[in-house]
């Protein structure tokens, strides 16, 4: 009889004795199912991988079913069950929403027939579903419109459709092969060997799916297909198609934890020969929510050698990255951690007793504990656990390294210098150790510098921008090293040109940018009275930095009373800052500012003028023409916001009373 025309109940008592039978009733309910977990979980990718293993449980525990009938409720259960324990696990991951197919459709890419589809919308499906890019990314990358984008997705899921429903009329479906597969490797039909499959399942199948996805992303082999006995060797082994489907499952697999393990090895699949494979890795990052992996799609960005889908998805990644913190925060912090560090604050006893159970903790097996340990240590703040964090930076797990070098920079110890700078000089691509320079900042130990100048010129050119957003040069900069810093600065100037005399290449603009901030914030911090004339150079260059120009105020030179002018001139709001220092001598280059034809220059010396610096100091010197001017500005001009900025700054000077209430 044909499993077709047979009722569920009929079918579920043939599923006890018939795999087929059971195969009949996952090809039956598996879009209910799916959909329910969906509901739970969120996200399709999880839901997928949840109803599978609710139908697994199911086959495994059919014994267990009295009432035939009862099947599909009694599915569900198993299947709520089962996500109820997925939210609450710690080691699950949250995906992004804008990463969720919320078109109420699953797409499993790997067993949709891609290949025929027309190059263009082909392109369209694996940026959008692959990458998550939003359709304006995907019309910009492939120079399309949003309309034209949306028309493709359209067409592109009909086709799939139609395809896929051929292919359900004559086998079982993607999801259906998978659950039977996994009930044949589980094997035995007796109900001692299946109590045996259901407790392995239930305490191994976490662990094991962390160790295999991050085997296959690390290049481990994929299981070769089975086939009879006796076949040719080149039929068993995947083809090159075979591999790249597998690899792109093994990187939607990884979304589910988030680990520097994953990161790293999500990183590397960005040099896959593969443009696929390059997609779905910067997927992946993304959902790893780590911005640690913003370097390498910086990188990618820049590479001119980069398909445009490759670049458009990291451009679209390291938007979404950029949300959020680094370094990335734990979320494993017991409780009773915090409750022993809050102890400790007030308690030297509780204090000793628990750098001694951290520091014996550090050996560990279990990596989590060993960067739980060194995480405690680096907030508990007793130097004295430092040779213990350095032994750790040998770790062979790079989340324990991280976390061991982020306590050393919070313990600010000396002592790590060195043992850090051996760990910076070892590290074979800065990128992935960025917290070690992190780490050297917070102890701010001048000797570091040579070694992060050193870094700073070998890494990648986005690096001097990253080392200026942080701080990092800065707080190791002293008036000894100082000539070092700048010499380091022109070798990368003169490096940066294309050629000798030459116009430097635009990929290097935000570079020497990041330098000029670098090297003016240095100077600015070690500077003293006789270094003005250095300052006003450095001001030359970088007239909107803010710590030039707070330097320049510090001193206050009257030899600066012709070069502010120019920069006010030039529509240099920053100069008026360095102008209103020197007084009564500053109030023609205002009366001449206010009467300049730019409206950028009008608009920079009104506004400083109505700030509470600026009307204070020409309140001071009680110049009628200055406020007439301000009055005319207020009524006649052309640029409402110089208007604004007038009237404001005339009625301060005026009621200054009113406003400082």
């Amino acid at each position: 009889m044909n499993t077709d025309d047979l009722s569920e109940t009929a079918l579920v008592q043939r599923a006890r004795h018939n795999l087929d039978a059971f195969g009949e009733l996952v090809e039956r309910l598996r879009e209910t199912i799916q959909r329910q977990c969906h509901q739970r979980v969120g996200n399709w990718h999880d839901a997928e991988d949840l109803a599978q293993e609710a139908f697994v449980r199911a086959y495994l525990k059919l014994d267990q079913l009295d009432d035939p009938a009862r099947f599909v409720p009694w599915l569900r259960t198993i299947a709520a069950n089962l996500c109820r324990d997925f939210l609450r696990s710690p080691a699950r991951c949250e995906i992004a929403d804008d990463q969720l197919d919320t078109h109420g459709a699953v797409l499993d890419l790997d067993d949709l027939p891609l290949a025929g589809l027309p190059e263009e919308t082909r392109r369209c499906v694996l940026l959008f579903y692959e990458a998550g890019c939003s359709y304006a990314e995907i019309a910009a990358a492939l120079g399309s419109t949003v309309s034209a984008v949306k028309a493709r997705l359209g067409r592109a899921k009909a086709i799939l459709r139609k395809e896929m429903g051929m292919m359900d009329g004559q086998e079982r479906s993607p999801f259906t092969r998978r659950v039977l597969d996994k009930l044949e490797q589980l094997g035995g039909g007796e109900p001692q060997e299946r109590e045996r499959a259901v407790r392995e399942l239930h305490q191994g199948l976490a662990a094991d799916r962390y160790t295999t996805v991050l085997g296959y992303l690390r290049g481990e082999p994929f299981p070769v297909k089975w086939m009879p006995p006796g076949t040719p060797a080149e039929q068993v082994a995947l083809t090159d198609w075979e591999i790249v489907a597998n690899l792109r499952g093994a990187i939607r697999a990884s979304k589910r934890w988030h680990t520097p393990e994953m990161r790293d090895a999500l990183i590397a699949l960005l040099q896959h020969r593969d443009v696929a494979v390059q997609i779905a890795a910067v997927g992946g990052l993304v959902s790893q929510q780590d911005p640690a992996a913003l370097p390498a799609l910086q990188q990618v960005v820049t590479d001119p050698a980069r398909s445009g889908e490759v670049a458009a998805a990291a451009k679209s990644a390291i938007r979404q990255l950029e949300r959020f913190p680094y370094p990335p925060q734990s979320d494993i912090e017991p409780r009773r951690f915090r409750e022993e560090l809050s102890r400790a604050a007030s308690d030297a006893r509780a204090r000793v007793e628990l750098r001694q159970r951290l520091v014996a903790a550090l050996p560990d097996p279990s990596a989590k504990v060993r960067s739980r340990a060194a995480k405690a240590l680096g907030e508990l703040g007793d130097k004295r656990a430092v040779p213990a964090l350095i032994r750790l930076l040998h770790d062979p797990v790079a989340g324990v390294r991280q976390s061991a070098i982020v306590a050393l920079g919070a313990l600010k110890s000396r002592r790590a210098v060195p043992a850090l700078l051996e760990f910076i000089a070892a590290s074979p691509d800065i990128r992935h150790d960025l917290p070690a320079l992190f780490a050297l900042r917070d102890i701010g130990d001048p000797r570091a510098l040579p070694a992060v100048l050193q870094a700073m010129e070998q890494g990648p050119q986005f690096l001097p921008g990253i080392l200026h957003r942080d701080r990092v040069i800065e707080c190791l900069v002293t008036r000894e090293n100082l000539p070092l810093l700048q010499e380091t600065i022109t070798r990368m100037e003169a490096a940066s040109r294309g050629d000798v005399g030459g116009e430097p290449e635009a990929q290097w603009a935000a570079m020497r940018a990041a330098l000029l901030h670098i090297s003016g914030n240095a100077l600015a911090r070690v500077a003293g009275a006789g270094d003005v004339p250095a300052l006003l150079a450095a001001f030359d260059r970088d007239p909107h930095s803010y710590a030039l120009t707070k330097a320049l105020v510090r001193f206050a030179d009257p030899a600066l009373l012709e070069p502010m002018r120019r920069h006010l001139l030039a529509g240099h709001a920053n100069a008026a800052m360095v102008l209103a220092k020197l007084g009564a001598a500053s109030l023609p280059v205002f009366k001449e500012a206010l009467q300049s034809p730019q409206v950028a220059v009008r608009n920079a010396a009104s506004f400083f003028l109505f700030n509470g610096e600026g009307s204070q100091v020409v309140r001071n010197i009680a110049d009628g023409d200055l406020l007439q001017l301000l009055d005319t500005l207020a009524q006649h001009d052309p640029n409402g916001t110089v208007r604004l900025h007038a009237r404001a700054a005339a009625r301060r000077i005026r009621r200054p009373r009113s406003w400082q209430r």
